[in-house]
């Protein structure tokens, strides 16, 4: 029994870091084993991270020690009044009443998110028979992807990612329909931001998956990269008394959509500006080089993902959210594609490039963070990790959530 563990699994139970060259040989070879060890090592980075005091999981801490401090009827009541979504929040409130950390509720969270996603990759990998040095570097390249910061500070979104990107590989590559219209469903649950894909991948189904018409949506939908900004929201406006929304979830959108564009303050902001961009220009490219291509199911999930692109263009805030689960999607196109498409080594190439400049953008902008959080001795060691506190002390109050409430009551 003890023969057949993984040597990279007893090396882990010691020391995770000291494990991670044998994890990275295990998923060279496409063992599930590295994918299980990997999504243990998010757990560890996520449980440990300690966000800025502007952060969202600094606002989460401060919203379970909230919700610690009160009924857990008054709690619900609090959520179904402020809140736009409910999964996320009812797990910290949860999370909150059984005394488990939120730190720990973090960890699973992001493990559960990347869980996910490399269930998708390794099953994809093996459909297409890809060689191991091919599945290795796109198991970089779909790491190198990914956004730290939101990954790690966020979380409610990439939760909500994983199940979008679930949802439309199961629905729209698999043919699972219900399961994976049931997982657009739940991602929308945890950010409600995320039920436009839903409503998408719905109607596009009803079309009977008319790519066709799917294309010539995708061409309409570049119209909206000139249009300014003005129209599109003064359009959104005039569809209101037309539409039953929610006064919640209407202040959220047009908080969304009134950020026309970041203030660049320096020099190194209009670096990272431009690197954060360059993903949508390769992608697009990729995407019209091969728009007659329709072998590959996961190109029509592209396409639907990239309309969102082109009509939240001028509108940074959303687009950089949308634009998160593209870089996701892109990776299994890529796969799907890799023996098909001639060019395919130059665009996984250069998207590797792309990815690895903004991950290193995204960790030199963040250092501090990422100093505090893991320079600590006591992370060598995996029993010495239980001992140490994943805050190190420290207290989040972003939204002084209680003065507030004693405030309105």
């Amino acid at each position: 029994m003890i023969s057949t563990f993984p040597k990279s699994a007893l090396l882990f139970l010691m020391s995770p870091v000291l494990s991670i060259p044998l994890i990275f040989r295990d998923i060279y070879l496409n063992k599930k084993a590295g994918y299980i060890l990997f999504v243990g090592i998010f757990f560890i980075l996520s449980y440990f991270y300690i966000p800025s005091s502007g952060g969202d999981k600094s606002y989460y801490f401060n919203l379970y020690n909230f919700f610690s401090s009160m009924s857990f009827e008054d709690a619900i009541l609090y959520i179904e009044k402020n809140m736009t979504d409910v999964t996320f929040w009812y797990l910290i409130l949860i999370f909150s009443h059984l005394g488990i950390s939120f730190s720990f509720l973090a960890g699973s969270v992001t493990a559960i998110s990347m869980g996910v996603l490399f269930y998708i990759f390794h099953k994809s990998v093996i459909e297409n028979k890809l060689s191991k040095f091919m599945i290795f570097t796109l198991f970089a390249t779909l790491i190198c992807s990914l956004s730290l910061p939101p990954l790690f500070s966020g979380l409610r979104f990439y939760f909500s990612l994983s199940f979008v990107v679930l949802g439309l590989y199961l629905s729209l590559v698999k043919n699972q329909t219900l399961k994976g219209l049931i997982s657009l469903l739940f991602a929308s649950s945890i950010h409600f931001s995320t039920v436009v894909f839903f409503i998408a991948t719905f109607l596009y189904i009803l079309f009977q998956k008319n790519l066709k018409l799917l294309k010539i949506l995708y061409f309409f939908s570049f119209i909206f990269l000139f249009v300014p900004a003005e129209y599109f929201l003064l359009f959104f406006v005039n569809l209101l008394p037309y539409v039953e929304i929610d006064i919640i979830f209407l202040q959220k959108y047009l908080s969304y959509f009134g950020v026309k564009e970041f203030v660049i303050t320096n020099t190194g902001h209009a670096i990272y500006i431009f690197f954060g961009k360059l993903w949508y220009y390769l992608i697009t490219i990729y995407a019209l080089l091969n728009i007659n291509r329709a072998e590959n199911k996961w190109f029509s999930i592209l396409l639907i993902l990239l309309v969102f692109a082109n009509i939240t263009f001028l509108f940074p805030y959303v687009f950089n959210r949308y634009g998160l689960i593209v870089l996701v999607a892109f990776v299994f196109v890529l796969i799907n594609d890799y023996k098909k498409y001639k060019y395919n080594n130059f665009f996984v190439l250069l998207f590797l490039i792309i990815s690895i400049l903004t991950t290193c953008l995204d960790v030199l902008i963040q250092r501090d963070n990422f100093k505090d959080s893991y320079e600590r001795v006591g992370l060598l060691t995996l029993p010495t990790m239980l001992l140490i506190d994943p805050t190190d002390e420290r207290i989040f109050d972003k939204g002084n959530l209680l003065a507030k409430y004693e405030d309105e009551n």
